[in-house]
């Protein structure tokens, strides 16, 4: 399947998503999609000229909050970033979604209760656009300094605990919603193939000495 998900013309932003409007399903599970024009057609009836603009993958805006508290001898930090108002085009669920002749290895968040609804993969559509705005708890680092005996080679210790990647918060239903917003080719596509983010944690001592 080789289909075309994004438009690159001259006064439109990088990663704008061209692709047919979706607008429901019918009793039988037909894909209803509207037209530029108003009005609806069914996925038999879709035609070129009623692609239109549907997303993009740039954020509103990007976002990061540092602080750092220090009482007595415990200290702390923590990092949050994210970003706000992008599309994600969810390839995985775009490539495992229902189909009339599969019933394994498929999206549960596309299975209707009746049944009849058929993912056609032949037409790119804002269905599998979602929302990417996230935000991460990047780092988040705790300590606590002990004081040693002035007659000791230890001027002072400290043992800390840092964690990164901690926490996400996102409506994205992908593995990690953050994803490629810069490239002029491929912007905000989350392909089947991303390996996430992991989440790391470190527990470390500093000596310091006279």
């Amino acid at each position: 399947m080789n289909v075309k998900t994004q438009v690159l013309k001259e006064g439109m932003p990088v990663g704008s998503f061209y692709g047919y409007k979706f607008e429901g399903f019918k009793s039988d599970g037909t894909w209803m999609y509207r037209t530029p024009i108003g009005g609806y057609v069914s996925s038999d009836n879709a035609v070129e000229s009623y692609k239109q603009v549907i997303g993009n993958a740039q954020p509103w805006f990007t976002f990061g909050w540092n602080n750092s508290i220090r009482w007595k001898n415990l200290d702390a930090s923590i990092f949050f970033r994210g970003v706000v108002g992008n599309d994600i085009l969810n390839l995985t669920r775009w490539a495992y979604g229902p189909l009339a002749n599969v019933d394994g290895n498929i999206f549960m968040k596309d299975v209707k209760a009746n049944e009849v609804t058929y993912a056609n993969k032949a037409l790119f559509s804002d269905y599998y656009l979602e929302d990417g705005s996230y935000m991460k708890l990047d780092n988040f680092t705790v300590g606590y300094t002990f004081k040693c005996k002035e007659d000791s080679y230890i001027d002072n210790c400290r043992v800390y605990f840092t964690g990164q990647n901690l926490l996400t918060i996102t409506a994205y239903s992908g593995q990690d919603p953050e994803v490629n917003t810069t490239g002029v080719w491929d912007a905000g596509i989350d392909y089947p193939s991303f390996y996430p983010t992991v989440a790391t944690v470190l527990l470390g001592v500093n000596i310091s000495l006279f």
